[in-house]
């Protein structure tokens, strides 16, 4: 049952993945459209950085503590976005796969 669930997934990895990568790349193109003293990641300009940060967002490290200044607004609107996206429609999309492979396989 386990390597059925397994295998049910792999498209479900690949689209994760891609979602990673596509928000790391707007997280990465607003940090170097940014004022140098306004920098929201460690090092300004590094794509994996920018991806890292996308990938802790999707798990819940949310890091806005980071964000300098009270208004950002391209900044806010990709963060809950990416919020949205990866925590709440993915991670459902998961749990739906699951339980449908899991159906399939106890019938």
């Amino acid at each position: 049952m386990i390597l059925e669930i397994v295998r049910s997934i792999k498209a479900f990895t690949i689209i994760l993945t891609m979602a990673i990568f596509a928000f790391g790349n707007c997280f990465y193109l607003i940090e170097l459209n940014r004022a140098p003293n306004k920098k929201f990641l460690k090092y300004h300009d590094n794509f994996l950085i920018a991806t890292l940060f996308a990938y802790m967002t999707g798990m819940g490290d949310y890091g806005v503590r980071k964000f300098p200044g009270a208004y950002d607004f391209y900044l806010w609107v990709v963060f809950f976005i990416c919020t949205l996206f990866l925590q709440l429609i993915m991670m459902n999309l998961l749990i739906a796969m699951m339980g449908n492979t899991y159906s399939a396989v106890e019938s």
